[in-house]
């Protein structure tokens, strides 16, 4: 008795569109919006006292701190973290 093995076709699928109908196209990549953060979260974040941070940043080894209405500063998020990526690479 002889065995025949069936090899299933593979038919090509092609996406069809209809007449006067355009493709569909990829939607761009939405933009991140940069966040600020307070004092406490990047204490949160970083770890760091704030004195240990202010002084960080007053000797330029830490991302300076703006100035967003007359009593409150924020850091910019992706610099935070960009600080962050550059000690965990060594």
């Amino acid at each position: 008795m002889s065995h025949r093995h069936h090899t299933p076709m593979i038919e090509e699928v092609s996406e069809s569109v209809a007449p006067g109908r355009r493709r569909k196209t990829a939607e761009p990549p939405v933009e991140r919006l940069e966040r600020m953060v307070r004092e406490a979260e990047v204490a949160r974040i970083t770890g760091l006292s704030r004195t240990t941070r202010l002084r960080l940043q007053r000797d330029g080894k830490f991302p300076k701190s703006r100035q967003i209405s007359p009593r409150c500063s924020a850091w910019v998020l992706s610099e935070i973290e960009a600080w962050l990526a550059e000690r965990v690479r060594g």
